[in-house]
């Protein structure tokens, strides 16, 4: 099988290719979640205009133009992954899985210059060995390229994932299940958290991804002020400046697909365009963000910047117990805090909590209150019940995150 006259992106015999197998067709699109916050992500999709069905503990499924998925990439704030799905084929044993693999035209889905990480996964097949199944595919892909006239760089087993953004990965997804072959791309690259403003995190930050959820619980969108009393590293005052904005989580780093030998540049600056153009940039928002380290809050301020909204969030160095929100005239609002707790839960922090409860009840009356806690028998120390109480996984850990009706 010779490719090499199609692998030159400005032939029209490429174009016309990539046009019939990517632009032409409807694909099926996974959007991977968390699984604890999976129904916030599927509203986000169908506020989108998107229709998903289950796919799996972690994943959405939907289906859409291969711009479609670019959309997604860009917009979603509480996903941690977009993927392509290969129309799938039945499989029994190697040699048809490796057959029917090597007619996939990986030269137009994946870069052969960006190493590979495999996933597999067999249930109920003639096919047993996940190993055998990864070996498989990626004999395919790299013969594939071979007869393109094109060296495939291969696998890779191990990677930085912090680094992603600058140095992309391919993530391939290959499931056997009661025979039926399923192949899916990661588009993202780096995990959807990375929004690419954020160069330095700090001790123990809240990835955005689960910042946003967070501001999701809270059913906050900006039109109340919002004080985060403990900023650290300034993740969620920073995304609820985006979310509030109407600013894309996507908008200021790179993707995957556009690295891929067909992406779609125009489609992919239209997508842009657009979001740029139903930016909300001079709302009206009041953010507050507090910490008693001038460290941190210039840590803060500088991702606020590399975001774009350093000028539309109020930064004050103080301890947040010496602070009020009559300080700023604000009457009412959100408050977040995220106190600095640890593993263990010591004496210390039993009593940082109780000071904290104390302090929200005697100065912010009339306003909803999340507080992150990790472990909820510290609300023992509080009078008040919340109003929701949620768990979520943060950092190999478990939080919970209580909403309070002040």
């Amino acid at each position: 099988m010779e490719l090499k006259a199609d692998l030159d992106r400005s032939s029209k015999a490429f174009i016309r290719r990539v046009k019939k197998h990517i632009r032409a067709r409807v694909h099926r699109i996974d959007v991977l979640v968390t699984p604890h916050w999976k129904e916030l992500c599927r509203r986000e999709l169908v506020d989108l205009g998107f229709e998903c069905e289950d796919a799996g503990p972690s994943v959405l499924r939907t289906q859409g133009r291969i711009w479609d998925a670019y959309r997604l990439c860009l917009r979603l704030r509480t996903a941690s992954r977009v993927g392509i799905c290969i129309p799938g084929f039945k499989c029994f044993h190697a040699d048809g899985l490796y057959m029917k693999a090597r007619e996939i035209p990986w030269e137009l889905w994946i870069n052969p210059e960006i190493p590979v990480h495999y996933y597999s996964n067999v249930e109920r097949s003639k096919i047993r060995h996940e190993g055998l199944v990864r070996d498989t595919l990626h004999a395919a892909i790299a013969d594939r390229f071979r007869s393109c006239g094109v060296v495939f760089c291969g696998e890779e087993e191990a990677f930085d994932e912090s680094r992603e953004l600058e140095k992309p990965r391919q993530r391939i997804w290959i499931s056997v299940i009661r025979n039926l072959c399923s192949v899916r791309l990661d588009m993202t690259g780096a995990h959807l958290h990375q929004r690419g403003y954020r160069l330095y995190p700090g001790p123990a930050p809240l990835r955005e991804t689960l910042a946003a959820v967070l501001l999701e619980l809270a059913e906050w969108n900006g039109d109340m002020p919002l004080v985060d009393g403990m900023t650290g590293s300034g993740t969620v005052a920073v995304e609820a400046a985006l979310k509030a904005l109407k600013i894309p989580p996507g908008f200021f780093r790179s993707f995957l697909f556009e690295l891929w030998p067909s992406f779609q540049e125009g489609f992919w600056k239209h997508e842009k365009r657009v979001a740029q153009a139903e930016m909300a940039l001079n709302r009206d928002i009041r953010i507050v963000a507090i910490d008693r380290s001038s460290g941190y809050i210039r840590l803060a301020k500088e991702n606020a910047r590399r975001a774009g909204v350093e000028d539309r969030i109020t930064w004050i160095r103080t301890d947040f117990f010496g602070w009020t929100p009559q300080n700023e005239g604000l009457e009412k609002g959100l408050l977040f805090l995220n106190p600095p707790y640890g593993k263990r839960i010591t004496t210390a922090v039993t009593e940082m909590y109780r000071k904290i409860f104390a302090h929200i009840d005697k100065y912010y009356r009339g306003w909803r209150v999340m507080i992150i806690l990790p472990d909820k028998n510290l609300l023992s120390l509080y009078n008040r019940s919340p109003v929701t109480l949620t768990r979520l996984p943060h950092g190999g850990l478990w939080i919970y995150a209580g909403l309070f009706e002040l």
